[in-house]
């Protein structure tokens, strides 16, 4: 009986692992994504008021800056399927879809999930 408790407890631990090595993966992809100079425009897209916010160019660097590692906590994933609005980091006329989750003030890019240090500034880019 000790042997598969142990066995079972080896294979979540793994799991977690691997989903620890993922988020950390992305984040770092995150990181070069913001911090490279290559993101030309941010669209923020209010999806449940059908309404599409751009800045594109010098107007996109101070959005950058508020996505910058320096102003971003980890935060744990949902308990719970919610609603999100999405962010679109254009390189190369290419997009790059995060989600941003209004009722958590999170945001969330390929399973890497963050909030904003001491601020909500990004609610109102949706605005």
């Amino acid at each position: 009986m000790r042997f598969p408790c142990l066995l079972l407890l080896a294979v979540l631990l793994a799991g977690c692992e691997r989903n620890h090595v993922e988020r950390e993966r992305q984040r770092a992809a995150l990181d070069v994504l913001i911090s490279s100079g290559v993101v030309s425009r941010v669209e923020f897209v209010d999806r449940q008021h059908d309404k599409t916010n751009v800045f594109a160019g010098a107007k996109a660097l101070p959005v950058l800056a508020l996505l910058n590692a320096t102003n971003r906590i980890d935060k744990p994933p949902p308990d719970t399927k919610h609603y999100s609005d999405w962010i679109f980091l254009f390189r190369n006329e290419m997009p790059i879809r995060m989600e941003y989750y209004p009722r958590q003030q999170v945001l969330s890019f390929r399973g890497y999930r963050f909030g904003l240090k001491g601020t909500n500034d990004i609610l109102r880019l949706f605005e």
